[in-house]
């Protein structure tokens, strides 16, 4: 208990006997010569009443110190008297959290859902420098109950990254040992690296995580040739792989004689995502399985992409970096088919980067495609690239078409002139978004919004009459009344509109507002959201390039 004063200062009193624990029987003395203190002009008599003095004074200051450590003492005891109930009281308070009660089932699924293969989620291959996952260790640390289930649930450890070099291999080996025995007989994803082209193979590690490929899911590798033999032996022992990413060092792919065999039978491969100048030619693998490739290509000889294309046929996810391609994508032979077909073809992705679309495109039939995106740094001929473009809209149910001739706002290659863009979405009767991110002189000039807003007898928009998304980048040119009053002009009265997003791709933070405010400032702005058409200005940074 403790006294409170008028003043509020907090007075410890005994809780046994309510006295105060501040020793109030003991109180500073006051000086019996007063007027020579500071000096030294004591007589006999008075240097005895001042020795005394300070001897009772310095007794007091003893039996003090010894207050103050029976008191500090008590204070240290209860402190650690409370600490150990709150630990107790914790530890019963979470018998009351529902987290507790949830089966053991449910939580073993939420830990799994707390595994994230990052690297299988990015569209390029992945950047070799991946970080160990060491989460299923955290989960297992937090509690005895969690451990088990950590432990008893092969799924959390399916996921390894091993960046390798020769002075962590140890480490690693027990890492590798330890997630092998826990993730049971569970399929497994296998992220393998190096800091460098190394020639020391690491035998014992590349032995052991071999011995696994029954179980191999998904597989990533990017270490030296040596390296790779080891691992020699999971040739024909690949039933569950379903990904492969796989990338040279680029000294390897020069000194590579023969082409790597050791993927040539995976039952159940699907997706490649091929490092630079992977090909045909450097790696075997069941090509006419594969339903989805991501390849990049500095140079390479159109005769090659070529065949492989033809190897290929079956693909229906094609995401293509291309650089200089050299020679003609023309037949090499009376025998070969005039164009490489590929019926499967759903989603097709291509960068031109030095090299001519036209050519490729002419090469290639996709009568499958329903979404199209085409990039290219040189300049185009839309006389001749326009062609391609309304036989493969005309020819298809092209659903998405996405169109970029420069890929940065330095390139200088030729926006897509409006009286092409006519010509394609009048051939587009199918397409449905529309995605055009150059950075130059836009294709909505005045003239185009004219023939975009007119209907035909029948009421049915002229261009691309399907279309529900548009995209497009901010320039100073564009009339945004003009589209505006195009975009109504495109809906019959008293029925919504089929178009209904429009976004605009500014360079500029500062510019968003201001676009932004252009159309909520317009006088038909409340019909366009009567209608439900919807109007977004976003950074042009935030747009999920493909090139």
């Amino acid at each position: 208990m403790a006294d409170v004063h008028a003043n509020t200062t907090r007075i410890a009193v005994c809780r046994h006997c309510n006295q105060l624990l501040s020793r109030p029987d003991i109180e500073i003395r006051a000086s019996v010569i007063p007027d020579t203190l500071g000096c030294h002009g004591l007589g006999p008599s008075q240097a005895v009443v001042v020795e005394e003095t300070v001897t009772a004074t310095l007794a007091d200051i003893a039996e003090l110190d010894q207050e103050i450590s029976r008191l500090q003492a008590a204070l240290v005891e209860l402190q650690c008297k409370r600490a150990s109930l709150q630990s107790f009281a914790n530890a019963h308070q979470s018998l009351l959290n529902p987290i507790t009660r949830l089966p053991t089932e449910v939580l073993s699924r939420i830990f799994q859902q707390c595994i994230i293969v990052c690297w299988l989620d990015k569209t390029d291959v992945p950047y070799r420098y991946e970080r160990f996952d060491d989460t299923p260790l955290k989960i297992a640390a937090v509690c005895r109950h969690w451990r088990n289930i950590a432990l008893s649930t092969p799924r959390l450890w399916v996921a390894m990254t091993f960046m390798l070099r020769p002075k962590d291999i140890k480490r690693q080996i027990k890492l590798a040992q330890m997630w092998i025995s826990r993730s049971g007989n569970a399929p497994l994803s296998i992220h393998l690296s190096s800091y460098a082209n190394y020639r020391d193979p690491m035998r014992k590690f590349m032995v052991l995580i071999g011995s696994t490929s029954g179980r191999w899911r998904h597989f990533y590798c990017k270490i030296s040739l040596p390296m790779l033999q080891c691992i020699s032996s999971i040739k024909q022992r690949l039933p569950l792989l379903e990904t492969l990413m796989f990338n040279f060092w680029e000294e390897d792919d020069k000194a590579l004689t023969t082409p790597i065999d050791i993927f040539a039978q995976a039952p159940r491969l699907r997706t490649l995502r091929a490092g630079r100048d992977i090909n045909h030619l450097s790696i075997t693998l069941p090509w006419k399985q594969l339903r989805t490739i991501i390849h990049r290509f500095r140079e390479y000889p159109a005769q090659n992409l070529r065949d492989l294309l033809a190897l290929a046929s079956d693909v229906e996810y094609y995401d293509l970096h291309l650089g200089e391609m050299t020679g003609s994508m023309a037949v090499s032979s009376s025998h070969s088919p005039a164009t490489v077909q590929l019926e499967n073809l759903r989603s097709f992705a291509v960068s031109f980067r030095g090299s001519d679309p036209v050519s490729f495109f002419k090469a290639v039939h996709m009568p499958g495609i329903q979404s199209l995106s085409l990039a290219t740094t040189k300049n185009v001929s839309w006389d001749i690239m326009t062609p391609c473009l309304v036989s493969i809209c005309s020819q298809s149910s092209l659903e998405k078409l996405a169109l970029n001739t420069q890929l940065s706002i330095y390139d200088s290659g030729d926006s897509l002139p409006s009286q092409h863009a006519v010509q394609i979405l009048k051939a587009a009767k199918r397409l449905r978004h529309l995605e055009v991110p150059e950075s130059g002189m836009s294709f909505m000039s005045a003239e185009f919004m004219e023939i975009f807003g007119q209907l035909d007898p029948s009421g049915t928009p002229t261009l691309g009459p399907n279309m529900e998304t548009l995209l497009f980048c901010q320039h100073n040119n564009i009339d945004y009344e003009l589209v505006a009053q195009a975009l109504l002009s495109r809906c019959l009265p008293g029925r919504p509109s089929i178009l209904k997003t429009i976004t605009i791709l500014c360079f500029q933070t500062q510019t968003l507002k201001v676009i932004m405010d252009k159309w909520q400032g317009l006088p038909c702005w409340g019909q366009l959201q009567s209608v439900g058409i919807e109007v977004q200005v976003r950074e042009w940074n935030t747009y999920e390039s493909w090139w």
